[in-house]
């Protein structure tokens, strides 16, 4: 079993050189490793097969596909990138007017993206600026019917072998040796709080079956975060009362050698407290 205040190099998979980066990233125990938070969820409960997606739908939806083509098109203010994807029963064509330039080079055929945003009709199906994830090879989605994780995930992580698809089979691993104990409020401020417990939280935080679950574990760890901010400002301030001020006898040297330090003079009352 792994305890919140491992060191991560008693993770498995975690050899030296991760372990190294990790540590030049922050991370030191299996808690540091633990509160690293999604980026951002593929939401599947929202997914459907693209041939569904031919009349307006309410709200925001998710679109998942591989890339089948793209291209630039129009000339001037009206020139604009559209990227086509397909899962094999329909389409949808993501829209760019501006801001593309960064995007060109990640969007490749064959790969696997996701879109969010709203969907609306020009010529078929379309999503206009939508939210972009790019799906690592490998990643199931079939597997995951709720919210699917997408860590940060930049080039210095995934020259370690880091990626998001490896991130998230390395926190499943971790929250399945955890032993569940770790830094919360007790139990009697949980329960009148309305807190989830911390396993629950933890596991809210990273494979969430709902945005309410997820809420409900951010929640329970900003209280944790400011309850334990607040019993370290208690002790420091219980610290200080107990403690003893410096006394300075008037008339000593280093008295002296800080009153002719002031950048100014002292008023007659000032004079007076001292003389007090």
């Amino acid at each position: 079993m792994l305890t919140w205040d491992d060191p991560i190099n008693k993770v498995h998979g975690l050899g030296p050189k991760r372990c190294e980066f990790l540590r030049s990233q922050g991370f030191e125990t299996v808690g540091d490793l633990l509160l690293r938070a999604p980026l951002r969820f593929i939401d599947r409960r929202g997914a459907r097969q693209l041939s569904e997606l031919m009349q307006p739908q309410a709200g925001e939806i998710t679109a998942i596909g591989s890339i089948e083509s793209l291209g630039e098109k129009g000339f001037g203010r009206k020139k604009r990138l559209l990227v086509y994807i397909s899962d094999g029963t329909g389409y949808v064509t993501g829209v760019w007017f501006k801001g593309y330039r960064y995007l060109i080079d990640k969007f490749q055929p064959g790969a696997m993206v996701a879109f969010h945003g709203k969907l609306s009709f020009f010529d078929g199906p379309q999503m206009v600026h939508p939210q972009v994830t790019f799906i690592e090879d490998g990643v199931n989605l079939e597997a995951n019917a709720g919210l699917v994780p997408v860590y940060p995930s930049g080039s210095e992580w995934q020259r370690m072998g880091l990626n998001r698809r490896s991130w998230t089979r390395l926190i499943k691993a971790i929250l399945d040796q955890w032993d569940g104990n770790g830094p919360y409020p007790p139990e009697e401020i949980r329960i009148r709080e309305k807190l989830v417990g911390l396993p629950q939280a933890v596991r809210g935080l990273h494979i969430p079956q709902s945005p309410e679950e997820y809420d409900r574990a951010i929640e329970a760890l900003k209280f944790t975060e400011l309850f334990h901010h607040q019993l370290l400002m208690t002790a420091l301030r219980r610290r200080r009362r107990q403690g003893e001020g410096i006394l300075l006898p008037k008339g000593g040297d280093i008295f002296r050698r800080f009153i002719d330090g002031l950048p100014f003079r002292l008023s007659e009352g000032q004079e007076r407290v001292l003389d007090e």
